[in-house]
């Protein structure tokens, strides 16, 4: 929980001694001296719980409070937004603009999506949305566990409609009842006023060009800088068909929340290795007969795991030399559709012809950017 508030920001801190004293043992154990050790634990590490690359913030906080609880976190999540917007709705005469409802709107999504500037579809900077997909939803197979960048964010859209719309009758009915139990007449024309505002405010949630005004207000709200630029970098990290592979000596397949910048993956589903496998013993069985030897055929299978990790390696290249029977590339095509987005095929011109001049882009190393 510290190490989670501390990545977020450092004006949390005082939340971090609340939540501390909580257990009033452990706090007569440490007390302050030992909460400040940790929370300078956290920052030095950038918030990393067991090392850099597996970062906390308050989504975990979140996930976790909905998991313990999901009815109890529901309500008091809709209690939360309740607040909020009543609150705007007697500072502003019932009239709600674009900037209040994208702020109740972070406070609700502020954990599945996030925004950050990166190259737009027409080739221009522009602000792009990016979403943490969930078991459950509309995808493509492949995307669950993992960020995708979305042209606009639809279930943003959906959701002011169907869900936000929801918290907003609470409040009509509120007024309702504010203007039923008035004690006077002013009182009651007070209310009866401002339920008619709100409800022009509250009709607006089905509104194509308001809801747009929404989103664009959002995306400073959802903004977190250095996203796009860290996607997909983090070394020992393969996603795949049914989650993320943490690469090791020791694999294990991520597939629950977690707060890793992944987004792309391979077609193929992740499994632990069992050679009894029919399927894996019929690929074994394959390899061998394409690669005889068994010390060459280990060290191209080597060859070909590096393409599972980002880690810095030395850049190895293999020569194969033989008959041509199409081992050597059925082989080769099979390593490349396992490794999907990680892989490419390499220019031969890259090799054998002459560079390309250094002060224009260089279109055949372009491939190869994001690998």
């Amino acid at each position: 929980m510290v190490f989670a508030l501390a990545n977020t920001s450092d004006s949390y801190k005082p939340l971090a001694i609340w939540f501390s004293q909580k257990c009033p043992a452990k706090w007569a154990d440490g007390g302050a001296a030992a909460l400040d050790a940790l929370w300078a634990d956290a920052l030095a590490r950038g918030g990393a719980a067991g090392g850099a690359g597996n970062a906390l913030t308050i989504r975990s906080i979140a996930h976790w409070a909905r998991a313990c609880d999901p009815a109890r976190y529901a309500e008091a999540m809709e209690r939360s937004y309740f607040t909020m917007l009543t609150g705007y709705v007697y500072e502003h005469g019932g009239r709600l603009q674009h900037y209040m409802v994208a702020k109740v709107l972070h406070a609700m999504l502020g954990a599945k999506f996030v925004v950050d500037i990166d190259v737009g579809p027409r080739g221009a900077l522009a602000y792009c949305w990016y979403e943490f997909v969930l078991p459950g939803q509309q995808m493509r197979p492949g995307e669950v566990w993992k960020w995708r960048r979305e042209v606009e964010p639809d279930d943003v859209h959906i959701y002011m409609s169907e869900k936000l719309s929801k918290v907003l009758d609470q409040i009509s009915e509120h007024l309702d009842e504010k203007k039923g139990a008035a004690a006077d007449e002013d009182a009651a024309r007070y209310y009866r006023d401002l339920g008619k505002a709100f409800a022009v405010s509250k009709g607006q949630l089905y509104n194509d060009t308001f809801k747009n005004g929404v989103i664009r207000q959002a995306s400073y709200l959802f903004r977190r800088r250095g996203f796009a630029e860290n996607l997909d970098r983090l070394p020992g990290l393969f996603g795949t068909l049914n989650g993320v592979l943490r690469v090791g000596p020791r694999c294990a397949l991520i597939d629950h929340f977690h707060e890793f910048p992944v987004s792309r993956y391979s077609p193929v589903a992740w499994k632990p290795f069992d050679p009894t496998d029919p399927w894996t013993k019929l690929a074994l069985d394959a390899i061998a007969d394409i690669i005889v030897e068994p010390d060459a055929r280990d060290w191209i299978l080597f060859h070909a795991a590096q393409g599972l990790s980002g880690d810095p390696k030395e850049g190895l290249l293999l020569m194969w030399e033989g008959g041509g029977q199409n081992g050597k590339t059925s082989f080769l095509r099979w390593v490349a559709k396992a490794l999907g987005p990680y892989a490419d095929k390499f220019n031969i011109q890259l090799m054998c012809s002459e560079r390309e001049d250094a002060d224009r882009p260089n279109s055949a190393m372009m491939r190869f950017k994001h690998l």
